[in-house]
Parts: C-alpha cells; sequence; structure tokens
C-alpha cells in the first residue's frame, strides 16, 4: 500500500477502507468511483497537493520578485539623487575612480569636491 500525503492530513489512504466506509456514498460518489476506479480519490488528492505546491512556489517566486524590484527603486533613487547632485556625482566618480574604487581599468582621480550632498 502507498503511503501518500493526504489533502489537510498526514493520514495513508486505503481505497478498500473508504468504499467499505462508503458504502451509503451518493450517487455522485458511486459514479465517479465506478468510472475511475477505487484510486480516484487518491489519484486527485495527489493532484490537488501537486497543484498546491506549485501554487506555493509561485506565491514565493512573485515574493522574490517583490524584494528585487524594491531593491532596484531604491537603487534608482540612490542614482537619481546623485545625477541630480553635481557635488555627489563628483564625489561618486572620484570614489568609483579613486584609489580603493570599482574601476575596472586601473584609472586614478584624486580629488574631491567639498559641498552639500
Amino acid at each position: 500500500m502507498d503511503t501518500i500525503r493526504v489533502f489537510n492530513s498526514d493520514l495513508p489512504y486505503n481505497p478498500q477502507k473508504f468504499i467499505k466506509q462508503n458504502e451509503s456514498a451518493s450517487r455522485e460518489s458511486s459514479e465517479v468511483i465506478d468510472r475511475f476506479g477505487p484510486d480516484a480519490p487518491k489519484l486527485l488528492n495527489r493532484y490537488a497537493c501537486a497543484l498546491e505546491d506549485v501554487l506555493l512556489e509561485q506565491v514565493q517566486y512573485s515574493s522574490d520578485l517583490e524584494k528585487q524590484i524594491e531593491s532596484l527603486k531604491q537603487e534608482k533613487d540612490q542614482m537619481y539623487k546623485i545625477l541630480n547632485s553635481e557635488i555627489a556625482l563628483a564625489n561618486y566618480v572620484s570614489e568609483f575612480f579613486g584609489p580603493n574604487g570599482k574601476c575596472p581599468g586601473g584609472a586614478i582621480i584624486t580629488w574631491r569636491l567639498e559641498g552639500n550632498h
């Protein structure tokens, strides 16, 4: 007997027990069991669990994207402040090309403007 995760339960599913307990099942339930077999509830549950897992993954993915968007907005705001202030722009460029800067070519600029940023 397979042990499967039952939607909202950790109990194993036993199709024979299900049929015995539901001998007075509705006509619709009996039709489903007759058409798809006694494993129909098991298969439906497996599908529901798989669907739930996919939806949870998408919620997490959406949350991660929202965090990335917020981070990019903050970066955009910082760049906007730098580009709209001559002193802040000059200081940023000086730091980028300075001795400890991130410039990949190795150029060094050692001047710095003072004033309000």
